[in-house]
């Protein structure tokens, strides 16, 4: 069943040893330029030297900060070794990209709409399967992909590593308290549920309520960046009261770069092989 929640003790799965490689020893790689209204937005589409195609897709999103292509280039290798495509692009604003950078709330739409654009770009090219797109990105991501994601027809599946899914405010709240070493995490948690939002803030359930393609959300136990607990807790209730087709991962002892020994990989692959797989979904 895609209603599934998964706490990862001890990560050693077939999977484990994959991701070795390097990209240009796995892909053929191809740059240049899409756009979104009058910016372009500066691409690498990584295609797999093996396999003839049309490959499944996925499309890497950003987190907070100047992410380029380049910098996402990381996530590619364990996608291409599974014989899946990936379109990584510099942020607006960042790179080669145009537009304006931002890092206010208020942007996270246009984020998204850049996402769909590359949605938009993609699935034209006969190389790539366009019922088999996928969307992956971390942290911020959890906010814009979801928004991707329901406004595309031809998104198909979503990765969402350490993504909030509570308001922009509590978010900013919360990692500003947990900058204190002396809070735990329940301290932090009784601090999060007290604390009362305002006008104007980013609430993401909307655009969730919304969502109904498959998609794995991975979070740290001991993430301090972002309340992967609460978040978590939102999903599940999404999951109870709307059937929604999301399935939660925890690694406990892992913060918000999940780093160190942990390995989410393999859960991920095994979930995508299951929901999105090598057919048509």
């Amino acid at each position: 069943m895609l209603n599934l929640r998964t706490t990862i003790t001890g990560l050693a799965l077939v999977l484990a040893g994959v991701g070795c490689n390097s990209l240009s020893s796995l892909a053929i790689t191809e740059e240049g330029f899409f756009t979104n209204g009058d910016d372009r937005l500066h691409y690498a589409f990584d295609r797999p030297k093996t396999g003839s195609g049309p490959f499944p897709v996925v499309i890497l999103g950003h987190g907070p900060g100047r992410v380029t292509a380049e910098r996402n280039a990381a996530r590619a290798p364990r996608w291409l070794e599974h014989g899946v495509a990936v379109l990584r692009y510099d942020k607006r604003g960042v790179g080669a990209s145009e537009g304006v950078y931002s890092k206010a709330f208020s942007n996270l739409p246009v984020l998204a709409g850049d996402m769909v654009a590359a949605v938009d770009f993609i699935k034209r090219d006969p190389r790539v399967d366009p019922t088999r797109i996928g969307l992956m990105g971390v942290s911020q991501a959890g906010w814009i992909i979801p928004i991707a994601a329901t406004t595309s027809p031809d998104v198909a599946f979503t990765v969402i590593l350490s993504g909030p899914t509570v308001t922009a405010m509590q978010a900013n709240f919360f990692d500003a308290e947990a900058d204190d070493p002396e809070l735990t995490m329940d301290d932090l948690s009784a601090r999060l549920a007290a604390f009362q939002t305002a006008p104007g803030d980013f609430d993401p359930r909307p655009w969730l309520e919304r969502l109904d393609v498959p998609g794995q959300w991975v979070f740290g136990e001991e993430d301090r960046i972002i309340p992967a607990r609460e978040s978590a807790a939102i999903l599940d209730d999404l999951i109870r009261t709307h059937d929604k087709p999301f399935t939660i991962v925890t690694h406990p002892g892992q913060g918000h770069g999940l780093r160190g020994d942990v390995d989410y990989w393999p859960t991920v692959l095994v979930w995508y092989d299951e929901y999105v797989g090598k057919e048509t979904p």
